[in-house]
């Protein structure tokens, strides 16, 4: 339902070859929290990350497997910076970003 309404409206899934969708995981009480985006097969990818000296594991992470210039899927959480938080941070933002990579049949 979301990938039609986005479709038709000039949305995040209006390019052809684009899906997305959202839900809760608990980040927030009651909203939204978490959005996925995949695309059918690798493509480009860019992005521009903060230039804090200080830099949360998932942007940290994020500017790692973006290097390539190339990706297929984004997982993208709402309501923890997950800032500060060490080894374990970069971590759980490796584990995030390869479980949905499973989940999706997006190869690592």
């Amino acid at each position: 339902m979301l990938a039609e309404i986005a479709d038709k409206t000039g949305g995040i899934t209006f390019a052809k070859g684009f899906v997305a969708g959202g839900l809760h995981c608990g980040a927030k009480k009651d909203k939204l929290d978490l959005a996925i985006v995949k695309a059918d097969s690798p493509c480009s990818a860019a992005a521009v990350f903060t230039t804090n000296r200080v830099k949360a594991a998932p942007v940290l992470v994020g500017m790692e497997r973006l290097a390539s210039g190339a990706c297929q899927a984004l997982v993208i959480n709402s309501g923890h910076a997950n800032a500060c938080t060490g080894p374990e941070g970069i971590q759980a933002a490796r584990e995030m970003a390869a479980r949905c990579g499973r989940e999706l049949g997006v190869p690592d």
